[in-house]
């Protein structure tokens, strides 16, 4: 059985270009929240209109999901079975839906991709966000920080060694392999 790597961190931490560089095996997550409107990048994520989405989650479709005040987002069973069946994959999520996934599908590794505040404020300032998006995915930045212990492995990206934080991750993977055949 195939491993599913869990990767959160804040905004700006690495996460999404670390993992992206290691595996090309990424689950979407599947969102009410339309393109361009929040967090929700291009490659990570697909929408469904929210009765779509209510749809899948009374019908069972769902691994997990969440519904916050404006918007919400899961990870569809068909998706997991579908990425799984190609090999160990990887999905981008918060603390909440790791949480909900753990639960119902047994087989994963959770990984919280660490960077202090400034240098994600300089990623965040040099992928372009402005200040006013800036300002709002820092607001989690602590939250994220005190949740990073309930993952099974924590990995620092300074800035500038991005070739050591995936040096750290590759080994991470490559030791996890013989996990799939225990868990």
């Amino acid at each position: 059985m195939n491993l599913l790597f869990l990767v959160s961190g804040s905004s700006g931490s690495g996460k999404s270009s670390l993992f992206r560089s290691l595996m090309n095996n990424e689950l979407k997550v599947f969102t009410t929240l339309k393109p361009g409107e929040g967090d929700m990048n291009e490659s990570g994520h697909a929408y469904l209109t929210r009765k779509e989405f209510d749809f899948l989650r009374m019908n069972d479709g769902f691994v997990g999901s969440i519904c916050c005040e404006d918007y919400c987002y899961g990870i569809t069973k068909k998706e997991l079975k579908n990425k799984l069946s190609k090999g160990n994959a990887f999905v981008i999520v918060d603390f909440k839906l790791k949480q909900i996934i753990e639960k119902q599908y047994k087989n994963c590794l959770s990984l919280f991709i660490y960077a202090d505040k400034e240098d994600v404020q300089k990623r965040m300032l040099a992928r372009g966000d402005c200040l006013e998006t800036r300002e709002k995915k820092l607001t989690t930045y602590e939250e994220d920080i005190l949740n990073m212990v309930y993952y099974d492995e924590v990995v620092v990206n300074h800035q500038n060694e991005f070739e050591h934080t995936l040096q750290t991750l590759q080994d991470i993977i490559t030791d996890s392999e013989g996990l799939s055949n225990y868990v």
